[in-house]
């Protein structure tokens, strides 16, 4: 019984912690995404002011 317990807590630490990274990756992923974005927002911008000039 014990031995079990201990397999279950281990298993929700691994658990925890899997999604814990899974989390995290998803938010960096997602902030490389947004920057990536910003960045092309801001050449578009340079590309038309120079055009208008």
């Amino acid at each position: 019984i014990i031995a079990v317990r201990v397999d279950l807590g281990t298993l929700a630490l691994m658990g925890g912690l899997a999604l814990s990274v899974l989390a995290a990756a998803g938010v960096v992923a997602w902030e490389l995404g947004e920057w990536r974005r910003r960045q092309q927002v801001v050449g578009i911008r340079t590309q038309t002011a120079e055009e208008r000039r």
